[in-house]
């Protein structure tokens, strides 16, 4: 029968659009890395241009106000663009969040909100993991599985689930397709921030797409999380302040995590921890002590001790006691052990006010002769050759003064320095930045924060590799009676370098 031409037509398109609408997610799936990438210069384009119009005169009166404002918007358009895309491009958004040594704090601020605010994905992803990793939905697994989840980040999401024996568990799952879109969003970070170094000279962040690429890949196994996790709690299982929740394992695969279910509140939220009857600063004293025994004993580093990833609740055996709990083992960093005990010494240094041992270990680091005088200020709050006590606060005048010097000195100083440093230093230097941030909202002082990472720093001195790998660490009586010696001797030295007419130390 022969059909009129409009009918024809009509045919036709239906006959092209069925296969269309049939093969829809797969060309979607297929093109969705450059429709990513697409929106992502798109923004970021527009970021430049805004600074690039805006901040052509350097010298009307208003620079830094006018300048603020540009930061907030194109900050503002970055956490868009990150919560738009989910998956690894948030968790280059908690990257960022991070540098707040080098970025504006506009910047730092508003990023940090992906720390623990990631947008959550629908309960048909959960069900879509499991299906295709273990075979069949939760409810065959679980009694009960709450379909909204109790917490989102970058690269999961985590429910309360209760299995068929009545046991109360946080199950961790994978969001869909971060495997597959991996490479793309590393491609498109890589080109970006290639684009950022060239239109920007200061800043020159490619070296952060080089360590996530480096660590990303560990995170997406879950598997491996659950095995770091349990080296970690093996680490620290003579210390009761500590736990670390334990694996199900029989419900855990590449992509799902199921473990303890533990109840807490976040160690910053000092108002919850004090109804629950403790002092903050004895709980700003015990994040300080885990941290600074993983760096310096260890040589075993959670990189990631956010706010969201360290909760605080009554010891669950020792009545008016607290415990942390630590959370998300997904990425850790083993510290070469000529790095441990170099930088150990480095504390040792630092604390005894020795510029000239702070220029040695600094070169054995890797930093250059020029860029040495930036590390008193970053992990003591000191100046090179400073004499002042150990934690004291800075005079009006005095900060006025360093913080005018760091203001003017030239960004790619800035950037220059912190791409040379070696990775473990990185990773210490931020873990430093976290210690104190938690330390200020918990009301502990500068001087205990930096007493505790003193007193371990000396302890590591004493391990050895084979010893550091084990909490089984026993001193002898004859070495506890050379730490407390070594101690006085450095109480001795530091009181009186602090104490003394700075003439007494100058040579004619």
């Amino acid at each position: 029968m022969w059909l009129p031409r409009l009918s024809r037509n009509r045919v036709l398109v239906a006959v092209s659009i069925v296969p269309i609408l049939y093969w829809r997610k797969q060309l979607q799936e297929l093109f969705e890395p450059y429709s990513r990438f697409a929106l992502s210069a798109l923004v970021c384009g527009h970021i430049a241009l805004d600074y690039k119009l805006n901040l052509l005169n350097y010298d009307h009166s208003d620079f830094y106000r006018i300048r603020s404002i540009i930061h907030q918007r194109s900050a503002d358009d970055l956490l868009w663009l990150c919560q738009r895309h989910g998956g690894i491009m948030i968790k280059a958004g908690q990257h960022v969040a991070s540098l707040n040594h080098i970025l504006p704090r506009e910047f730092t601020d508003t990023m940090s909100i992906l720390q623990d605010q990631a947008p959550a994905r629908p309960y048909s992803d959960v069900e879509q993991i499991f299906d295709e990793d273990l075979g069949q939905l939760p409810s065959e697994y679980f009694s009960e599985f709450d379909k909204v989840p109790i917490a989102s980040a970058s690269l999961a999401q985590v429910h309360r689930a209760v299995t068929k024996d009545g046991t109360e568990v946080a199950v961790k799952v994978q969001y869909p397709r971060l495997h597959a879109l991996f490479r793309g969003d590393l491609r498109t970070l890589a080109t970006l921030t290639r684009w950022l170094f060239r239109i920007f000279p200061d800043y020159d962040l490619q070296w952060l797409v080089k360590d996530m690429k480096a660590n990303l890949l560990k995170e997406l196994d879950f598997e491996q999380e659950g095995r770091r996790a349990e080296r970690s709690a093996r680490n620290f299982r003579n210390k009761p302040s500590l736990h670390i929740p334990f694996i199900y394992w029989d419900l855990t695969t590449p992509r799902i995590l199921t473990m303890e279910f533990v109840r807490g509140c976040k160690i910053n939220d000092a108002e919850t921890i004090q109804a629950m009857g403790f002092d903050t600063k004895q709980v700003a004293q015990s994040f300080t002590e885990l941290f600074a025994e993983m760096i310096y004993c260890f040589g075993y580093v959670h990189c990631d001790p956010h706010p969201g990833n360290v909760f605080v609740r009554a010891h669950p055996t020792q009545q008016g006691k607290h415990q942390l709990v630590l959370l998300d083992h997904g990425l850790y960093r083993e510290l070469d052990e000529e790095f441990r005990s170099t930088y150990a010494l480095l504390w040792k240094a630092l604390v005894s006010h020795d510029t000239r041992q702070i220029h040695k270990l600094c070169g054995k680091l890797g930093i250059s002769s020029e860029h040495v005088k930036y590390i008193p200020i970053i992990l003591t709050q000191q100046q090179l050759g400073s004499r002042m006590k150990l934690g004291a606060k800075w005079t009006e005048e005095r900060r006025s003064s360093v913080l005018g010097e760091l203001r003017d000195t030239p960004l790619k100083i800035y950037s220059d320095f912190f791409s040379s440093l070696p990775k473990d230093l990185l990773l210490v230097l931020r873990t430093h930045d976290l210690l104190r941030s938690i330390n200020r909202d918990l009301g502990g002082t500068g001087a205990a924060r930096l007493q505790t990472m003193f007193h371990y720093a000396i302890r590591g001195t004493y391990r050895t590799p084979k010893e550091h790998e084990t909490a089984e660490r026993h001193f002898s009586i004859w070495q506890r009676f050379h730490m407390f010696f070594y101690f006085l001797i450095l109480r001795i030295q530091i009181w009186v370098v602090e104490s003394l007419p700075l003439q007494w130390f100058i040579k004619e």
